[in-house]
C-alpha cells in the first residue's frame, strides 16, 4: 500500500509529499486539476538532489506502479512539473499525469552586503514578491516598492521579467542560481542587458528552474517606502485586479501598435465578453476573471475568441501572456 513516509525513506526525499493535491487552489486564476504526487522541497539542495532522483528508472518504475494503482497513466507531458506562485498560468482541467514540485518553500532571505549605494539581497525563488517588498521595508531598502501587492513568485517574477509601474524585474536583477535541467548541474547566471527586453528573460529560452536570486537596491526611508507601497496596491484595486480570481495581464503590451493590449480589445467591444465562467473584465480588456465555476477550458475558449477578433478587426495578432499547462 502506498505511504508517503515509505516513499520518502526508498527515496531518500526531504520536505512535504502531498497526493492527489487539487491545484486549483494554488494558482491565481483558481482552476485546474490535480497533482497525482505533489513534492514541496524545502531547502534548495533537496530541490535540486529531487530533480536527478525523479528521473530515474527506479523512480519512474515506482511512479507507474503508483499511478496504476490510481487507475491513471503516467507520464503523458514529461517527467515532472515546475511550479511557481502559479500567477501566470492556467492548469489543465485534467490537471497533469506527471510530478508536479513545487519552489514554494524555497523562501530564503538574506541580505548579502552593499557596494557603495547598492545593497545586494539573495532571495529564494519561492518567495512571494510582496513578502519580498516587505522584507526590503524592514530593511529601508525601497527600490522594489512598485512591486507591492504583485502576485507570484520571486521565482517566477524574474522568469517572466515581470513589469509594474515603468519598473521591471529587470532594472535589480544582478544574477541568479539555476539548475540546468539538461546538464543536470547547479549555474549561475549573471545580468546580460542584451538578453532582457520588455517581459522577456534569458531564463525563458533555458531549460532550467530558477532556484535564487540576487537583487540590487537602494536605501531609501522607510516613510518613502510605505507610500510608494500604498500607491501601487491602491492603483492595483483601482485596476480591480483583486475582485476576482485572474492571472494578470493576459496579453502583452506592444506600444508599436499605438496603443496599450487593454485599449485594443475594448475598442473591438470585447469587454464583457463571457465563454462559460470566464469573462473579459467589464473594467478592463487585459484581464480574464474566473467568476466563480471557470474551468480552464473555458478560460483558453475565451483566450482563443479574444485573439481571433481582434486579429479580424484590427489585423493585430496578440501575445498571450499566460501559460496553458498540464494534460490536454
Amino acid at each position: 500500500m502506498f505511504s508517503v513516509e515509505k516513499l520518502k525513506e526508498k527515496f531518500n526525499i526531504t520536505g512535504r509529499i502531498l497526493v492527489n493535491e487539487p491545484l486549483s487552489e494554488r494558482t491565481s486564476m483558481k482552476v485546474g486539476g490535480k497533482a497525482p504526487l505533489l513534492f514541496i522541497p524545502d531547502k534548495e539542495e533537496g530541490f535540486v538532489r529531487l530533480l536527478g532522483i525523479l528521473k530515474t528508472n527506479d523512480f519512474q518504475n515506482y511512479f507507474r506502479d503508483f499511478m496504476s494503482g490510481e487507475g491513471l497513466i503516467p507520464y503523458q507531458h514529461g517527467l515532472y512539473f515546475i511550479l511557481g506562485g502559479g500567477t501566470n498560468i492556467v492548469v489543465s482541467d485534467k490537471g497533469f499525469s506527471c510530478p508536479v514540485v513545487s519552489t514554494g518553500d524555497l523562501c530564503d532571505f538574506e541580505i548579502l552586503g552593499n557596494e557603495d549605494e547598492r545593497f545586494f539581497v539573495r532571495a529564494g525563488a519561492g518567495l512571494p514578491m510582496n513578502r519580498l517588498v516587505n522584507l526590503l521595508k524592514d530593511a529601508s531598502l525601497g527600490s522594489m516598492a512598485e512591486f507591492a501587492g504583485l502576485p507570484g513568485s520571486c521565482g517566477g517574477a524574474v522568469f517572466m521579467n515581470a513589469r509594474c509601474f515603468n519598473s521591471s524585474v529587470s532594472d535589480f536583477f544582478v544574477s541568479a542560481k539555476i539548475f540546468d535541467m539538461d546538464r543536470g548541474v547547479t549555474d549561475e547566471v549573471f545580468m546580460d542587458p542584451s538578453a532582457w527586453d520588455y517581459k522577456k528573460s534569458p531564463f525563458q529560452e533555458k531549460s532550467c528552474v530558477i532556484l535564487s536570486v540576487v537583487f540590487a537596491v537602494n536605501k531609501v526611508s522607510r516613510e518613502k517606502i510605505e507610500e510608494k507601497m500604498r500607491e501601487s496596491v491602491n492603483l492595483r484595486k483601482e485596476k480591480g485586479h483583486y475582485l476576482f480570481p485572474s492571472a494578470g495581464s493576459v496579453f502583452k503590451n506592444n506600444r508599436s501598435f499605438g496603443k496599450p493590449t487593454g485599449a485594443i480589445i475594448d475598442s473591438v467591444g470585447l469587454k464583457g465578453l463571457t465563454r462559460g465562467g470566464a469573462k473579459v473584465a467589464p473594467w478592463h480588456g487585459n484581464i480574464i476573471i474566473n467568476g466563480g465555476n471557470a474551468t480552464a477550458s473555458d478560460i483558453r475558449s475565451l483566450v482563443e475568441e479574444v485573439k481571433k477578433t481582434v486579429l479580424e478587426k484590427t489585423g493585430f495578432n496578440l501575445d498571450c501572456e499566460i501559460f496553458f499547462v498540464g494534460d490536454d
